[in-house]
């Protein structure tokens, strides 16, 4: 605030004398507006003076007097606030608190008081301010709960804070997605006592460790977690879903705890299976990764939806991104995109900085399964920025994988510029692979097939350790093929390509069959290519997957084409369109070189999409069902700046102003216009 505001409004205030002064003081402080009464409790004034006081403040308009009495303007209420001594301002927040917990006020109005004060090592305070957090964690609002309760710490600073409410911080860090949590709990733990307690502290690391990328100290932590424990019990389960997540990222493996969970798969394959959403969800995945039939994962994915809430079970309140990844496997981008949206909900009711990301990078996998690369891109994009605010787990997978979406695209600098972030994370997981693919199918595409050869082979080679060579988790033999027969090595392709399409139909999962039955096809010449690129075209019309027909079908156009040329118009342009609706250029480019071969100029289609990143999208839907800046930002967990920022890109895109977004946007979910049926409804019906 500008000195000369600030000594103007205090100039001012004074010329009404001290009762007015005492008046205005006890304002700021309570800030909210409260009742005369109140105000005056805090100023020492009784009724009468209070009175006349009030009236000159509302005279000069220094605050409003319908009920309550509020500051006309936040300068004025700043400038007085910040004019009242240290220690008398400490002393008028804490008498502020007592008022309003006296008068039975909810608990996180006296903790934002209690804020205000210096520490003192009051124990009412502590303990106010831990009900406070506790009441803003349940309101999903961990960043404050954060604020609250290191402010609780400080008050018990003369001793030693207890570990229980490091615990309670450590939580609310990780819930904010602040890395902080991991010093925290480590300073914490070695005072913790008791096996549950100490169990609730690891697991709670374990959780940090994850999310910052290290997930073999994290596998090390959840294992030492479930050792403070009973095996059998519920709680045991929710960490065993933890244990296998960090475990199959790190490779890092406690072999008693993989015994136990051998005999929990067995003892399901017998059909004794555990009734636990998580330990449903997590075999899920592990089935459909390794390329188990469809329908047994289905069976599991439909069990875990009918069990609850999944974004409310284990691992880490993540369960959605282990479902959907399970469902995307086996091809089902349908009720994974639903999964997600739920995830994306309950995420943003909770606050949690971390599951918001999360969902963000799903989201995007979705939309690149589907060749929305426009879509891909820019939810590509908001998971990087929530990776590198704080947490940076699945940065690697986020960047490779945008970098893969941009060059689909045509855009090779762009994807080497999304690489570049990838390869600063230290700590290589898993998620290496897809920076290893990205790597290999830019260099295809710059025409290098030697060097993407040696990409698909280290994709292969990284991943073997893992036990994810067969796995559905990438598409190494398919790109390998492709570079090997541009290198001239028909033979190694057909071998690649061949190995690929057991594992493929062994599982049932469209995308990835048909990707590997139009790699063999191009092996081939004539009719022997024709028929694969055929059975591509037919696999991949049952997929989701549109961007890879799009590709199939552009290859079988061009064979037709080579032979007699009967019938290659078909398939030309319908590739064509679907490349167009993709954005993939390149495709659109080589499709209509083909069609011109032919004497066909299509003309250009208008994209049909209204250009909006999902976050803006989000915002401006908000925006036209009325809600203002500030409440889409508390329910977006984002600040009031970002709203603004993706309104004012909205209003460019859509041309039109507020007042015209619902008309802008007036595409329903549906055809009917009601909203699309939940995942456990689809899974259910399939």
């Amino acid at each position: 605030m500008p000195d000369a505001v600030g000594r103007s409004v205090l100039a001012r205030l004074r010329r009404l004398g001290p009762d007015a002064e005492s008046l205005a003081a006890a304002a700021a402080v309570f800030g909210e507006g409260p009742g005369l009464n109140r105000v005056a409790a805090l100023a020492g004034l009784d009724e009468e003076r209070a009175e006349r006081a009030a009236d000159a403040l509302v005279a000069a308009g220094f605050l409003d007097a319908d009920g309550t009495l509020a500051y006309r303007q936040g300068l004025a209420a700043a400038a007085v606030h910040e004019d009242i001594p240290p220690v008398r301002r400490s002393r008028m927040h804490r008498r502020a608190a007592e008022l309003l917990a006296e008068a039975g006020e909810p608990v996180e109005r006296v903790g934002e008081q209690l804020l205000g004060t210096l520490p003192s090592g009051d124990e009412w305070v502590g303990a106010t301010l831990q009900r406070a957090a506790h009441a803003a964690l349940r309101e999903g609002d961990p960043q404050r709960a954060v604020r609250i309760l290191r402010r609780a710490v400080a008050e018990l600073s003369e001793a030693e804070p207890d570990p229980l409410l490091m615990l309670d911080l450590a939580q609310a860090e990780v819930a904010a997605g602040k890395l902080a949590a991991i010093a925290t709990l480590s300073d914490a733990l070695p005072r913790i006592d008791g096996s549950l307690a100490r169990a609730r502290a690891l697991r709670e690391l374990a959780r940090a460790q994850f999310f910052a990328n290290d997930a073999g100290a994290a596998t090390a932590t959840i294992a030492d977690a479930l050792r403070e424990i009973q095996l059998d019990s519920g709680l045991a389960y929710d960490m065993l879903c933890e244990y296998l997540a960090a475990a199959n990222i790190s490779v890092r493996c406690e072999p008693e705890l993989d015994r136990w969970f051998a005999e929990l798969m067995e003892a399901w394959d017998r059909g004794e299976g555990v009734d636990h959403a998580g330990v449903q969800i997590q075999r899920a995945c592990m089935l459909a990764i390794n390329r188990a039939p469809r329908d047994e994962v289905l069976a599991l994915a439909r069990g875990a939806l009918g069990a609850g809430p999944v974004a409310e079970a284990p691992p880490y309140g993540l369960a959605f991104v282990w479902l959907a990844t399970a469902l995307l496997c086996i091809d089902d981008a349908d009720t994974a995109g639903r999964v997600v949206t739920d995830g994306r909900e309950s995420a943003r009711r909770q606050g949690s900085i971390i599951a918001i990301g999360h969902a963000a990078l799903w989201d995007a996998m979705v939309h690149q399964h589907r060749g929305r690369l426009d879509r891909a891109i820019a939810a590509f994009r908001e998971a990087i920025a929530m990776c590198e605010a704080g947490f940076i787990a699945w940065l690697e997978w986020s960047a490779g994988s945008l970098a893969i979406a941009h060059a689909e695209r045509g855009e090779l600098a762009e994807a080497e510029a999304a690489l570049a972030g990838a390869e600063s994370v230290r700590q290589k997981s898993v998620s290496t692979a897809v920076v290893l693919r990205a790597r290999g199918l830019l260099a295809l595409a710059r025409g290098d097939a030697g060097e993407a050869l040696r990409r698909f082979e280290a994709v292969r080679d990284h991943l073997e350790p893992y036990g994810l060579v067969d796995s559905a988790l990438t598409h190494w033999r398919s790109d390998a093929a492709a570079a090997a027969l541009a290198l001239g090595d028909a033979a190694r392709a057909r071998e690649l390509a061949d190995e690929e399409i057991a594992c493929a139909r062994r599982a049932g999962a469209g995308h990835l069959l048909g990707e590997a039955l139009r790699a063999r096809g191009l092996c081939d010449a004539g009719d022997a290519r024709e028929a694969y690129l055929r059975e591509a075209v037919a696999v991949l019309r049952r997929s989701p997957a549109r961007l890879a027909l799009a590709k199939a079908l552009a290859d079988l156009g061009a064979a037709l084409r080579a032979g007699e040329g009967d019938g290659c118009r078909e398939p030309l342009l319908e590739a064509l369109a679907i490349a167009e609706e993709c954005g993939a250029e390149p495709l659109v480019r080589r499709v209509r070189s083909e069609l011109y071969a032919v004497g066909v100029r299509p003309r250009r289609r208008p994209r049909a999409c209204h250009g909006l990143t999902p976050a803006e999208e989000r915002v401006a839907r908000l925006a036209a069902e009325g809600l203002g800046n500030a409440e889409i930002a508390r329910r977006l967990v984002v600040s009031v700046r970002t709203v603004e920022w993706h309104l004012r890109n909205a209003y460019g895109k859509l041309g039109t102003d507020r007042k015209g977004l619902a008309g802008a946007l007036a595409d329903p979910p549906g055809a009917d216009g009601e909203p699309p049926p939940s995942a456990a409804h689809v899974l259910k019906n399939q």
